[in-house]
């Protein structure tokens, strides 16, 4: 009998050892680090791109060109950017020079681009922004330091063609710029959607490699000293180049960070 009993508490010991010896149970596995992406999300939705030529010595574009581009931007989803001429305080040539290699102004101001095509009707921003969007775009902007960081995502949709040349540009622009403007009568008239500066100087967007979902991009802009930091914010548009007729940089589509 106690031969019996010392056999059954030999079992249960080793039965209690091998519990004991089992594998542990595992870790939980731990939450992944916040990015600056996280709260970005692109919609499937068209947004409109608006691309004023104009100057400040210029009548009509005061009398009819910025109530025109003050009108397509209140639509909503669209942007909106204005692209500052020659002789003008605000002129970039780099910029200008840059916009009209692609988009001309066809020989004078002001000159209006609705996506791929040259137009004063706001009908024709209408029918861009009704067509299915293949891919969409979503972005923040935070300064540091002396540098503009934008973040980005690029989401494509079911029809989007993953073989095409795609381009991505950012763009710094600015609102409140405080100086006269031809053909509106107030002295006080502040300047918006004001063009800066472009990631590597290339307005129509520097080579991006787009795979199927989303893509995560962040570039810095260095912040120009006469830019008032708090009116600065960021366009960032998605073109395929294609073709030989111009412009080849194809609107796709974009989104941008003004309040």
């Amino acid at each position: 009998m106690k031969r019996l009993f010392s056999i059954l508490l030999a079992v249960l010991m080793f039965s209690a050892l091998a519990i004991s010896c089992g594998d542990p149970e595992p870790e939980p596995e731990p939450e992944p680090e916040p990015t600056p992406w996280d709260d970005l999300s692109p919609a499937a939705k068209q947004w409109g791109l608006v691309i004023n030529y104009t100057a400040y010595w210029c009548g009509p574009c005061g009398n009819w060109g910025v109530p025109l581009m003050k009108q397509c931007v209140e639509k909503g989803n669209v942007v909106g950017v204005a692209v500052k001429a020659n002789d003008d305080p605000e002129y970039n040539s780099t910029l200008y020079f840059g916009y009209t290699s692609d988009r001309a102004t066809g020989g004078g101001i002001p000159a209006f681009w609705m996506g791929d095509t040259e137009s004063t009707s706001v009908s024709t921003l209408t029918t861009l922004m009704s067509r299915t969007a293949t891919a969409g775009v979503a972005l923040k902007h935070e300064v540091k330091g002396d540098s503009l960081i934008v973040y980005s995502v690029v989401k494509t949709f079911d029809t989007f063609d993953p073989n095409g040349e795609y381009y991505l540009a950012v763009v710094v622009q600015e609102d409140g710029l405080k100086y006269t403007q031809n053909g509106i009568n107030d002295p006080e008239y502040k300047h918006n959607f004001v063009a800066r500066a472009a990631y590597g100087d290339k307005p129509y967007g520097v080579p991006v490699t787009i795979k199927t979902g989303q893509n995560q991009f962040r570039h810095a802009i260095a912040i120009n000293t006469k830019w008032n930091v708090a009116n600065i914010y960021a366009h960032v548009v998605l073109y395929k180049k294609e073709g030989t007729t111009k412009p080849v940089y194809k609107f796709i589509n974009g989104s941008w960070s003004r309040p």
